[in-house]
């Protein structure tokens, strides 16, 4: 968190700038820690951070975590963006020292301006706008930024994959593991669905590899938001689906994280044979032992898409995917546990097995007592009957609830 480079592991750039403007950064860059600047010629100025040339021909950047203030010649363009460096800066000290909460409003008011550009403040400010987001509770709201970090260090698929289920991104998917395309009708799908992720205008005649990847991304997670908060509305659902498959091409859909996506999402939103083919094909991942988010991400998808079926058989079967996922992924998946218990608890419910579903509604509650599955409507009025709603949803609330960020306030509308 001290460096940005730390985020990104930022190191060597390419590029000079006029010779009239380059100058040693000895003499026209004060440091934040009171060093002294690396021996070298600073080439470039910008929000993103300083440019200097080392004697090695190499070039280094120097973020607004480390550079305090620039004179000289490339003073007036420092002056130009000098409120938002001081801004980055000042996120970076409330991040370090675990200040999440007053780090918030200092990144939101950053991403306004950084979030479709690309280099290391976009990165810094995005990492931890999402950060700071998850930490809230606010999953719905964290799309944005976590998306923004996908475009501001320009990611590809190729890297190492993670199995540590609290890595704030998956370098070998470009996944969040903390956000799964799995909701419950409640408040955070109610979010999304009002707030659709924006995305930045298209420059050139055909998007990129990396616009297209977020336009996949996002129209995925606001589907799979919209089919909680209003299942019957298959039509808008099927246009938003159709639309995405003739902008994006084949090459991005199958992408190892936009494909494992697009089959969760089908699995519960599709017509009968989608969400057969997406079954089969989650499945398929299970027998190739997928790291353990993977796995509670999959296994969560397809309960909750056989619990959909008519048949009381399929649906049993559907209970039992969802059980393993308080079962053996607590800790990997708090989150997706307690959707699991709601989903297991209300579908056994719905078959007549009255003494087990309550079993598993009390264990829900003891176990996950502030989760989104205790707090989904189904579960809390429970006894009292459908449409008996208590609480109001975000945004709607005027001492509980923060509106536009997504946060805290505990009830929306759910359906049993």
């Amino acid at each position: 968190m001290r460096r940005l480079r730390g985020w990104i592991g930022l190191g060597v750039a390419l590029g000079v700038c006029a010779p009239a403007l380059a100058q040693p950064a000895s003499q026209v860059l004060e440091m934040w820690d009171g060093q002294d600047p690396p021996q070298g010629t600073v080439t470039s100025v910008d929000l993103q951070g300083v440019s200097v040339m080392l004697g090695d021909g190499t070039i280094t950047l120097l973020d607004w975590t480390q550079v305090r203030d620039v004179s000289g010649a490339r003073g007036q363009e420092f002056a130009a963006f000098r409120d938002d460096a001081r801004a980055i800066w000042r996120a970076s000290v409330r991040l370090e020292r675990g200040d999440l909460v007053n780090a918030e409003p200092l990144l939101e008011d950053l991403f306004a301006r950084t979030r479709f550009e690309q280099g290391a403040a976009s990165s810094f400010v995005a990492r931890g706008l999402m950060r700071a987001r998850l930490a809230g509770g606010a999953r719905a709201p964290a799309i944005a930024p976590w998306l923004g970090v996908l475009g501001a260090e320009r990611w590809a698929p190729g890297g190492d994959a993670s199995d540590d289920p609290s890595t704030l991104i998956d370098p070998a998917t470009g996944l969040a593991p903390s956000l799964a395309p799995i909701w419950l009708d409640n408040e955070q799908s109610a979010w999304l669905v009002r707030h659709a992720v924006a995305q930045a205008p298209e420059t050139g005649a055909r998007p990129g590899a990396g616009r297209m990847r977020q336009v996949a991304l996002s129209t995925l997670y606001r589907v799979s938001a919209l089919y909680e908060s209003d299942p019957g509305d298959g039509e808008a659902i099927r246009r938003e689906i159709e639309a995405m498959y003739e902008q994006i091409d084949p090459d991005t859909l199958s992408e190892a994280g936009v494909s494992l996506v697009l089959e969760i999402v089908l699995s519960r939103v599709g017509g009968a044979e989608q969400r057969a083919s997406a079954q089969t094909a989650l499945r398929a991942r299970l027998r190739k032992r997928p790291s353990v988010w993977h796995e509670a991400w999959i296994r969560t998808a397809l309960g909750r898409s056989m619990i959909l079926d008519d048949n009381p058989e399929i649906r049993g079967r559907g209970v039992i995917q969802l059980l393993h996922v308080p079962a053996r992924f607590e800790r990997a998946a708090p989150g997706l546990a307690s959707v699991a218990l709601a989903e297991a608890a209300v579908t056994m419910r719905s078959l007549g097995e009255g003494e087990a579903a309550g079993s598993l509604r009390r264990e829900l509650l003891e176990r996950f007592p502030d989760s989104e599955g205790a707090r989904w409507d189904a579960i809390r009025d429970w006894g009292r009957g459908a449409g008996a709603l208590t609480g109001a949803s975000w945004g709607e609330s005027t001492d509980n609830s923060t509106g536009a960020d997504g946060r805290s306030a505990p009830e929306g509308n759910g359906r049993s």
